[in-house]
């Protein structure tokens, strides 16, 4: 499969996601009297019209332009589709004046509403269809390794080319309105997050010129009033000096876009870098695991298990269940004895150490299914988190930080953990075990259980604590998610390890397609 295809196929999947969010929604009006939510509607909408900006233009400019040249038997389908591409936007127009008008209290715009966005799941179904039965096949039998190289490259480097800042705009926008539309849909669609902007506070945030609230934004949104948003407003609104002020923002920038020209992926756009992560040469070994087995009485789970993790490295073990995954995490944090073999944490040998040692040296691990303290509170789930660093002064400078990083836990803080829907918990389980401040971070199928919309920004917030550093140990069923972000990964079956290598070769492994990604 090339680049570009994975590119549109990942694309795909997150506009779906969108739509079966859509679909349910519109069902739970349709046997309801609800008003529809005007906030969450037009996120989603904005992120449509992003989808649009970021998908439509690289198919035609490339994938099309090129499969045209090569097959004029696609000029058919090809112009088919590209007129459709100059649907969406009416569509989506029409959408949000229905929207307007059914809050306004019109029966008959709340029916035209409802209406429309099934029409528009259908379309856009239909649309995607065509592009996976019709054009890829086409694509992949007429066009060349040259034409691929042209096509990949339009695909891979498409923010930059169409302008470095526009592009990084576009791109920051689009992630940004995911994170927004999965904290404002409903429970469990979504997060359920129920502090929507005023009109004051959006002209500080930028969202009144299609910029979109991050989570460090959302904590604003919590806490200050709007007499204090009409204060920071004309800070923000009049801040540039006349006679320098424009000079230090247009350099601001040319600096931010040359930032995102040659951060290394998924930071920026890593114009000179391949896909395939090496590991350094010098590196600190977190982690050693030498010929390591494990028994349930005369069952035996492991056998030779042989992997290392390195500081700062994400590394993903994937397999099918029943194949030994949870007991090696098991293993290693203390609660599956070993039977034989060794564990070194940090050059020191942890084989034979309780786990309540093993977490006080910096070992954490978020167990599958969440497991929350159901009748505590989510802040006091969180300071049983860091019940080995009780004199810890930074206690409360690390609450705060997990109430940034997951805004919504800090709505619910006082709230019982049992309460929380699917996606909350496992944030609240992520939050619980970083304010241990691991050394090592056990990660237990985070996505088990959860919507598909949530399952991406669990994901996001794993890369997120990548890139802040934190080694991460990544078990998870959902083999293409955990391989996409993974730095090296092992293959575990029945046991044994059978493959080894960097997430982005073993995404492309014959028999990784055949058993686990069904390609």
């Amino acid at each position: 499969m090339t680049q570009a295809i994975s590119i549109i196929n990942s694309e795909h999947i997150r506009i779906r996601h969108i739509l079966m969010m859509v679909t349910e929604l519109r069902k739970k009006l349709e046997h309801s009297n609800a008003t529809p939510d005007a906030t969450l509607f037009n996120s989603i909408f904005d992120y449509i019209d992003s989808y649009e900006r970021m998908h439509y233009p690289k198919e035609e400019q490339y994938l099309f332009k090129a499969l045209r040249a090569r097959n004029p038997g696609s000029h058919a389908i090809l112009d088919e589709l590209e007129g459709e591409h100059s649907k969406e936007p009416p569509m989506i127009a029409r959408l949000r004046g229905l929207l307007q008008d059914a809050m306004q209290g019109s029966a008959d715009a709340r029916q035209a509403f409802l209406e429309t966005l099934a029409e528009l799941v259908r379309w856009q179904e239909a649309h995607m269809e065509k592009e996976e039965t019709a054009v890829i096949p086409m694509a992949l039998k007429s066009l060349g390794d040259e034409d691929w190289q042209t096509v990949n490259e339009g695909y891979l480097h498409y923010d930059h080319l169409l302008h470095p800042l526009i592009g990084e705009t576009v791109r920051a926008e689009f992630d940004e309105l995911h994170s927004r539309v999965i904290y404002y849909a409903p429970e469990p669609l979504g997060l359920g997050f129920k502090r929507p902007p005023t009109t004051t506070e959006t002209q500080a945030l930028g969202l009144s010129h299609g910029l979109n609230v991050s989570y460090g934004h959302i904590r604003a949104l919590q806490n200050l009033s709007e007499q204090d948003w009409q204060a920071i407003n004309d800070q923000y609104l009049h801040h540039d000096d006349p006679n320098f002020g424009k000079v230090v923002t247009t350099e601001l920038r040319q600096l931010r876009s040359q930032l995102a020209y040659y951060a290394p992926t998924p930071i920026g756009l890593g114009m000179e870098r391949t896909h395939t992560v090496q590991v350094p040469a010098a590196v600190d070994q977190v982690l050693k695991i030498s010929g390591l087995t494990s028994h349930y009485g005369r069952i035996q789970a492991l056998d030779d298990i042989n992997l290392e993790i390195n500081k700062g490295e994400l590394v993903a073990l994937v397999g099918s269940n029943g194949a030994g995954k949870t007991t090696l995490l098991r293993t290693i944090s203390g609660l599956q004895r070993a039977s034989g073999g060794s564990i070194a944490f940090v050059g020191r040998d942890i084989t034979a150490l309780r786990a309540d040692q093993r977490v006080r040296l910096g070992i954490t691990q978020i167990p599958e299914g969440r497991q929350v303290f159901g009748p505590m509170s989510v802040e006091d789930n969180l300071l049983l988190g860091a019940y080995t660093r009780p004199q810890d002064k930074q206690i409360a400078v690390d609450m705060e930080q997990m109430y940034k990083l997951f805004p919504i836990l800090k709505q619910k803080c006082k709230q019982a953990a049992g309460t929380l829907s699917g996606g909350q918990q496992q944030m609240l389980a992520m939050a619980r075990a970083l304010m241990s401040r691991p050394q090592l971070l056990l990660l237990d199928e985070p996505s088990m259980g959860l919507a598909p919309i949530l399952v991406e920004e669990i994901f996001d917030t794993v890369e997120e604590l990548k890139r802040r550093g934190i080694t991460i140990f990544l078990v998870e069923q959902n083999a293409s998610a955990a391989l996409a972000i993974a730095d090296r990964g092992y293959v575990l079956e029945t046991g044994h390890i059978v493959l080894a290598g960097a997430g982005q070769d073993l995404l492309s492994d014959n028999k990784v397609k055949a058993a686990y990604l069904g390609i």
